[in-house]
């Protein structure tokens, strides 16, 4: 069935991402100081644009698959 106004679906934009995380062996502390980002545009003509950003521990912690105690470790 189709939309009455004709536009369902017209204009959408959509913002999918991936999550990749990494243990270090000293710390890494992006949050503080001034906002670090890196874009790669290689793909911009496709309409990609690829950036990584340093997230807050409590963000990050929603990504991690452990709980608890392994966590703390």
């Amino acid at each position: 069935m189709r939309s009455p106004s004709g536009r369902l679906g017209h204009n959408l934009s959509l913002h999918p991402n991936v999550k990749l995380t990494a243990v270090f062996d000293h710390a890494v502390r992006g949050w503080e100081g001034v906002h670090q980002a890196f874009q790669v545009r290689e793909f911009e003509g496709e309409g990609l644009l690829l950036a990584a950003v340093n997230l807050p521990p409590g963000i990050l912690a929603m990504s991690l698959p452990h709980r608890g105690a392994p966590a703390r470790r």
